[in-house]
C-alpha cells in the first residue's frame, strides 16, 4: 500500500509556497526486470518522486533542498524551452526536466535514471519509439564514464539492447 500526504513546501529555486505530494511509504512485490524498473505499487506512484514548483518550475525529490547550480539553471532559457515541451506526460516531463539539472550538475548517473524513468512512462503510454530513443539518451549519458554502481550498469546495459532493437 502507499501513503503519500500533501504538503507546503518552499521552493529553493524561487521561493514560492505549492502544495506539494510527499510520498510516505510503498511496497514492491514481485521482481524487477534487468533494468531495475520498480514493480508493484512503486511503480504506480511514480509521478509523486519527483516534485515540481509550478511558478519557476524547478523539479525535484525535495523541491525545498538544491543549490546555486540548480537555480541558475532553472532560470536559463534553455531550461524555460524544455518545460514548454512537448510532452507526451507531465510524468515524464518532470523526469525529463530534472535529468537536465542533472546534466547541469555533471550528474549523469542521475541523469541516465531520470532519462529512464521517462522512457518507463512512454512505454506506459503505449509510445515504444520515444521510449526507445529516451533509453538511447538515457546510455549515451554514461558512455566513456566509470559507472561504480552494478545497478546502473544492468541498466545502461538494457537500455542499449532496447534501442538497439
Amino acid at each position: 500500500m502507499t501513503n503519500d500526504r500533501k504538503s507546503n513546501v518552499r521552493c529553493f529555486c524561487c521561493g514560492q509556497t505549492s502544495e506539494q505530494s510527499v510520498l510516505l511509504s510503498t511496497n514492491e512485490i514481485g521482481s524487477r526486470d534487468i533494468d531495475q524498473p520498480p514493480s508493484g505499487m512503486e511503480r504506480f506512484n511514480m509521478s509523486v518522486w519527483l516534485q515540481e514548483c509550478p511558478t519557476c518550475g524547478y523539479v525535484a525529490p525535495d523541491i525545498s533542498d538544491g543549490d546555486d547550480r540548480d537555480r541558475l539553471f532553472v532560470q536559463t532559457e534553455r531550461y524555460a524551452a524544455l518545460r514548454e515541451g512537448p510532452h507526451f506526460s507531465r510524468r515524464s516531463s518532470r523526469f525529463l526536466l530534472r535529468a537536465a539539472i542533472d546534466v547541469a550538475r555533471d550528474d549523469f548517473e542521475r541523469a541516465s535514471v531520470n532519462t529512464l524513468c521517462a522512457a518507463r512512462d512512454a512505454d506506459d503510454c503505449a509510445l515504444g519509439e520515444v521510449a526507445s530513443g529516451l533509453r538511447k539518451i538515457a546510455s549515451r549519458y554514461l558512455v566513456g564514464r566509470s559507472v561504480p554502481s552494478v545497478n546502473l550498469r544492468l541498466m545502461s546495459l538494457d537500455a542499449l539492447s532496447w534501442g538497439c532493437s
